[in-house]
């Protein structure tokens, strides 16, 4: 919800610390319109009020409106500089907005005033892990554990920050410590989930990953589906009925888990697919589908529903039994001539290069994980004087403008050949893809497209790769034909460049054989 400036005040009689009490009790029983009224009252007779000017921060930022909030509770902190609560839900506000830095002076600023103050102590430690000083955050998670062992609702914090640090089995304790003692707490049971999956144990892992459903799992952004047709666990027999088969998440996750479309099919199922309108035209390509539809688009009448990153959990898949017979996508034959004829020959490798992935600004708790995954565009400049010709197939902002920017500006790197105008969906994609001898992409939609294409790729993974990839493997087993480079520690993109450098060196042996001499 938005706030209204224009809320007509609500009078609350009495004196000034009861009206505040007012506010807040408002505020802690998530009525913000009424709050906000509240303090506003207040703040027209005692304009100075710092604490109504905290108290109308703290209510824009549970309303979303994190920079009005981050102004507000400045101006109670310039009226009081002496509230170290004010400092805390400052540092709050800031981290939610990506400023980091200034986070974590707000916090120290409020230990400063209060050591044992524990709001900010969690806030530094979160702001730590999300500027990368994951030692420093694991360290005050620590601490915050020894001088108050009640606190054991952080267990899940530290538990990231482990993962982070590619220690899953470390996290995995305090996550099923926190389990026990949390039961109905959906978040950290997902992040279990993924954390088993990432270990290699699939059946707990997408046991545990299905509560990403539940109320409260922190995937509040995932498509809410009120059904009233039951949901497909796997035991329903399929044949002669109708099945709803959706995706929930990125393109990524749809062109991952749609070759399970394929599997329903031979149950006797009919199936429609329902994906993002983008991915329609490929997905014209999968076996198994009877129906494909747009989202957004009237949906035909069906049986059964299942959303395709249920899938896995539904056929009991496990690590040695994922489907991985590739190509389970194909690119339309005739476009896929058409750009092997524009992209002539020349004797070196074509290479498709993908460094970004899409933003999404209704999603800022996938920001700093965007962050990471992202390679910055500079860094592509190690490939200079390699003997390959590059073809960027990065679609959407900022990817799109950084490059264009640097062209315009006199790129000083590799020549790379902008083919995003020619691209509109993922059919089109998928055509230069087939033209191409290799993909090199950091994890994004393009790097699954390629390995459902059954074209070799190389993934450029950060050091805390997604649940997918797994563990210490330069292999997937989703992907015969993907070869993992990682990050040996966070952020360093160096390292893995010139790996990617030395691969492309030996590019004239092909790049298939080389996949697979090198996992």
């Amino acid at each position: 919800m938005r706030v209204r400036a224009d809320a007509a005040p609500r009078r609350v009689t009495g004196n000034m610390s009861s009206r505040l009490d007012s506010g807040v009790a408002f505020l802690r029983q998530g009525q913000l319109q009424e709050a906000w009224a509240v303090f506003r009252d207040i703040l027209t007779s005692e304009p100075s009020n710092a604490a109504a000017w905290h108290m109308m921060g703290l209510t824009l930022l549970q309303a979303g409106q994190r920079q009005d909030a981050i102004s507000h509770i400045r101006r109670s902190i310039a009226l009081d500089p002496a509230s170290p609560a004010a400092y805390g839900n400052l540092a709050n506000a800031l981290r939610d907005d990506g400023q980091l830095q200034e986070a974590l002076q707000s916090a120290d600023r409020g230990l400063a005033l209060d050591p044992g103050f524990l709001n900010a102590k969690v806030v530094r430690a979160c702001t730590l892990a999300d500027l990368d000083r994951l030692d420093e955050a694991l360290a005050v998670y620590d601490a915050i554990l020894t001088a108050h062992p009640e606190t054991t609702w952080v267990l899940p914090n530290r538990a990231n920050v482990l993962r982070r640090m590619n220690r899953h089995a470390e996290a995995l304790r305090d996550l099923e410590r926190a389990m026990a003692l949390f039961p109905d707490r959906a978040d950290i049971r997902v992040v279990a989930g993924y954390t088993h999956l990432a270990l290699g144990d699939f059946g707990k892992g997408l046991e545990l990953s299905e509560w990403r459903w539940r109320e409260g799992s922190g995937f509040g952004w995932l498509m809410a589906r009120a059904f009233t047709q039951p949901l497909w666990t796997g035991d329903q027999p399929l044949e002669g009925r109708t099945i709803l088969l959706y995706g929930e998440q990125g393109h990524g996750d749809t062109l991952q888990f749609c070759r399970y479309a394929t599997l329903v099919k031979v149950r006797g199922a009919r199936v429609i697919l329902e994906a993002d309108r983008s991915l329609i035209g490929l997905l014209g390509s999968l076996e198994g589908p009877d129906v494909l539809v747009a989202r957004g688009e009237d949906l035909p009448p069906f049986d059964l529903h299942c959303p395709l990153m249920s899938l896995p959990a539904a056929f009991h898949t496990r690590l040695e039994t994922i489907p991985a017979d590739v190509p389970y996508l194909r690119a339309d034959p005739a476009a896929a001539a058409a750009w092997r004829l524009k992209l002539k020959p020349t004797g070196r490798p074509k290479v498709g290069l993908v460094w970004s992935g899409g933003h999404r600004p209704d999603q800022p708790e996938l920001w700093p994980v965007n962050a990471r995954r992202n390679l910055p565009l500079a860094k592509l400049m190690a490939l200079k004087g390699v003997d390959a010709d590059f073809y960027s197939l990065q679609k959407g902002e900022p990817g799109e403008r950084e490059l264009r920017t640097a062209l315009a500006q006199g790129w000083a790197g590799p020549p790379i050949i902008d083919l995003a105008p020619e691209i509109g969906d993922f059919r089109d994609t998928a055509a230069v893809i087939e033209a191409l001898d290799l993909v090199i992409s950091v994890d994004t939609s393009t790097a699954h497209l390629a390995g459902a294409l059954g074209k070799p790729v190389l993934i450029l993974s950060r050091f805390d790769a997604c649940w997918r990839w797994m563990l210490d493997r330069a292999d997937s087993p989703w992907y015969p034909t993907v070869r993992l480079l990682r990050q040996p520690t966070p952020g360093d993109w160096d390292s893995v460049m010139g790996e990617v450098g030395q691969f492309l060196a030996a590019m004239p042996a092909g790049a298939e054989r080389l996949i697979g001499e090198r996992l």
